[in-house]
């Protein structure tokens, strides 16, 4: 087996702050892989990795995603931060990680530094169910407000089409309840859950 060089050594976690960009490997047994065989040492400070290092790697590499896209296995879907609600493409606003969120002024999405921390998965029939409001018709002829939520952003009109409303935006309208998996996501300051429905890209 070969050794891996780091000052103090003591979990997984030092194992990731090696200074090493393992945005690049797919899995954890890839990262292994390479601390295993190709990481060079570069002082007398060694260890071994041992099983009980290898078990917590591939436990931290698979609770904690580098972005929304690997940890979803979609380019898209909503997210929301207590009654806030984010329709988006997390492959393209999230790149490197983190959570879509509105910049400062309301200019557009960007990537916010959290970390994504899964603390349950579950499926659900009808992702209606995990928002936090709904779509209900407005006080005049043709229109429809959100109700116990605020939509912050939503580009095509896809929460608006959950309910049946094609508002012209682009959004595919289905009048048959949708399904998907929900990730709520813990370590934050809010509540936080990321809706994947199913068909979406």
């Amino acid at each position: 087996m070969k050794y891996v060089k780091v000052a103090k050594i003591e979990n997984a976690i030092d194992c990731l702050n090696l200074g090493i960009d393992y945005d690049v490997f797919e899995t954890a047994e890839d990262l292994i892989s390479y601390l295993e065989n190709e990481y060079e040492p570069e002082s007398e400070n060694q260890i071994v990795i041992t099983d009980e290092m290898r078990e917590e790697l591939v436990k931290v590499f698979d609770q904690y995603p580098k972005a929304l896209k690997d940890l979803t296995g979609q380019e898209s879907g909503i997210v929301v931060y207590d009654a806030g609600v984010i329709v988006t493409n997390w492959a393209h606003s999230c790149i490197a990680g983190g959570l879509p969120r509105m910049a400062p002024g309301g200019i557009g999405i960007i990537a916010w530094p959290d970390e994504i921390e899964v603390v349950k998965k579950y499926s659900v029939a009808d992702i209606r169910e995990a928002l936090p409001g709904g779509i209900v018709p407005g006080v005049g002829d043709n229109t429809i407000v959100a109700e116990d939520m605020e939509i912050v952003h939503d580009h095509f009109g896809d929460i608006p089409a959950l309910w049946g409303y094609d508002i012209g935006l682009g959004a595919c309208v289905d009048q048959e309840p949708t399904s998907g998996t929900i990730y709520e996501l813990g370590g934050l300051d809010e509540k936080v859950i990321v809706i994947v429905p199913d068909g979406w890209v």
